[in-house]
This record gives structure tokens, sequence and C-alpha cells, in this order.
């Protein structure tokens, strides 16, 4: 028995695409079709005009069943049975595919700089004593990190989605001044407007992003007996 092939696409149950053996009702396949019925099966057309790269859109289906559709379309598109799918677009997935495996690789690299960064873990705290300085980061660039590095593993996010750079002007008023005092009492009233890094994670941070400015915190201890916290840029 010769073979078809069906499209099966949601809501397109109905589609089919070419039969094994000679050519039937075959129409070369065009790009650009009117939206009518001579446009059945045109969705396993690639922009190039030729037949789709992807398999889950199309199915084999038997001589008898693809008579049968082409009674009720006109001239639907065709491909003979065995064409192989666009050359184009394989290279084109490939070099999508070089590209994101590269993405990966650098997420990766990233995250294992950052490791204590991306889980939220291990924040410098002013209650310990070795905490003499701290750099500031905007939460939004670490929520935005955070989100690309989930996402470039596991497929949703898009190579070109990468972050690039650190925009901590946001932490700053109009005058370039800081908008919020640092607090002893971050611990337990954390500003929600950025995280505090340790400062080894501020060299990674900028060796592998652009920043737009930096923003330290140090413990000022030349008063005796009182401890406050002295920005740059001051506040």
């Amino acid at each position: 028995m010769a073979a078809g092939a069906v499209n099966h696409s949601p809501g397109a149950a109905s589609r089919m695409l070419s039969i094994e053996g000679k050519p039937i009702a075959a129409s070369k396949p065009v790009v650009h079709l009117p939206e009518s019925e001579d446009a059945f099966n045109a969705d396993i057309v690639c922009v190039h005009g030729n037949l789709r790269v992807e398999e889950r859109c199309k199915q084999l289906i038997s001589r008898e069943v693809w008579f049968r559709l082409c009674t009720y379309f006109n001239n639907p598109t065709t491909f003979q049975f065995g064409v192989k799918p666009c050359g184009l677009c394989k290279e084109e997935a490939s070099r999508e595919f070089l590209l994101r495996e590269k993405c990966k690789e650098e997420a990766n690299r990233q995250k294992a700089r950052l490791t204590d960064l991306f889980a939220g873990i291990e924040r410098p705290k002013w209650s310990k004593s070795h905490t003499k300085r701290v750099y500031l980061i905007s939460s939004e660039f670490v929520h935005a990190w955070r989100a690309y590095c989930k996402g470039i593993s596991s497929g949703k996010a898009l190579p070109g989605e990468g972050i690039t750079d650190v925009n901590n002007n946001i932490l700053l008023c109009p005058h370039k001044g800081l908008f919020h005092a640092p607090s002893l009492n971050w611990e337990n009233y954390p500003d929600p407007s950025c995280v505090m890094l340790r400062e080894e994670e501020w060299t990674a941070i900028k060796e592998m992003f652009k920043v737009d400015v930096e923003v330290m915190v140090e413990k000022d201890t030349s008063q005796p007996g009182e401890l406050v916290l002295i920005s740059t840029p001051p506040v």
C-alpha cells in the first residue's frame, strides 16, 4: 500500500502531506498561498518553499485516504514521498543549536562562579564580624539573570535573551546619590531594590558583565563605640 502524510499539528487533524510513488495532484508548493481551500496542507511548507524539517508536523497516510482527501480540496500542497526537508532550514537549525549550546555553557560558567548568588544563600550579613565591606547590585538584574540561566538550560529561553549589563543606575537618585541609606539591620529589613554581594562575587560580576555604577558599602569603625555604614556613592 502506498503511503502519504498528514499534518498532525493541533487543530489540523484533517491536513496531510504527500504520497509515496507518483505525485498525486502534485502542484508546486508556494510560500504564500491564499486563505482558501487551495491552501490546504500549506503549513508543511517552510519559508523557503520547501518541506519543513519538523517531523511532528507531518504523518504518513495511505493512498486511499489521500485520494479521498483530494476530492474535498483543489490542488492541495503536495510533496513526493522521500523528498528531503529543506536544507536551508536544517542549516539554520544547526546554527541555532550551536548558539544555544554556547549560551548554555556561558550560563553554566556564570552559575559556577556565582553559586551562592544564584541559589540565594550565604549572603553577607552585617552581624558577622568578618563582614567589613559589601557591594550592592540591583535585584532586577539578579532576578533576570537567574530566570535566563534557568530558561536557557531548560530550552525555554532564547540565546538572544541573555543578560549582559548590570543596571545599578536604578539604585541612584537623579543627583547620582544612593536612594536608600544602607542599614545595619538589613537582615531583618532588607532593601528589596538591591542584593548585597561579597567582594569576590562583585569581582566576578565585573569580569562577566558590563557594569554601569559600582555601589560599595563599608563599616566605619573610626568612632569608638559607634558603628555606622558609609556608602560610595553617598546617600
